[in-house]
């Protein structure tokens, strides 16, 4: 099992429209608290996406996004997200499953 990692992306010279989709996706995700699975396009132009891209897991944020805006309307984004272990996953030895039944 693979823990805390890590991964920042920046995307250069959005448009207002862009950036403001980064900013609403995070808020979505109430901020850090809600996980989400990386779109395997935003990794498309990455010759080794495969060494980083984690079959089952999740992101989250660790922060805000890091926005810097330029005179022109472009902005840079900043984004920092680390990874949320898929459920049933073997830590420290052990399995971890949950089981719930319903009864009437």
């Amino acid at each position: 099992m693979m823990s805390s990692s890590r991964l920042e992306l920046t995307f250069i010279r959005l448009v207002e429209a862009d950036m403001l989709s980064i900013k609403s996706h995070y808020a979505g995700q109430y901020g850090g608290f809600l996980a989400f699975a990386i779109p395997s396009a935003l990794l498309s132009g990455v010759t080794t996406a495969a060494d980083f891209t984690l079959t089952g897991y999740l992101w989250r944020y660790i922060s805000s996004p890091q926005v810097t805006d330029y005179c022109d309307s472009l902005h840079d984004v900043k984004v920092t997200l680390e990874s949320v272990a898929p459920e049933g996953v073997v830590a420290l030895g052990a399995s971890l499953t949950v089981s719930a039944t319903l009864t009437r």
